[in-house]
């Protein structure tokens, strides 16, 4: 048996605080720090990361006409299967 460290993903979902809606990806920055590897794939509105490894990662998600947010989010606790995390922004 090796013991192979299991890499997780991390599904991040940017809304409207107000509205609750899904902001476009296109308008959105999300910057994921305490990484080693970081391929990022938009997805509808969805950021996806994949192989990361398991700790606290902090998320800071931009959108223009928005104000900045941050969360300190621990992927080790989060379900394997693509959790999705979402942050809220509130209009500037």
């Amino acid at each position: 048996m090796g013991s192979r460290v299991r890499k997780l993903s991390l599904v991040v979902k940017v809304v409207d605080k107000q509205t609750k809606q899904m902001l476009d990806h296109r308008r959105c920055t999300l910057t994921i720090e305490n990484y080693s590897k970081m391929p990022l794939i938009h997805h509808c509105g969805y950021f996806m990361y994949m192989d990361l490894d398991a700790g606290i990662y902090k998320v800071t998600a931009d959108a223009i006409g928005y104000m900045q947010e941050s969360q300190d989010i621990d992927i080790s606790i989060l379900d394997p299967l693509f959790p999705v995390v979402t942050i809220e922004l509130q209009v500037v």
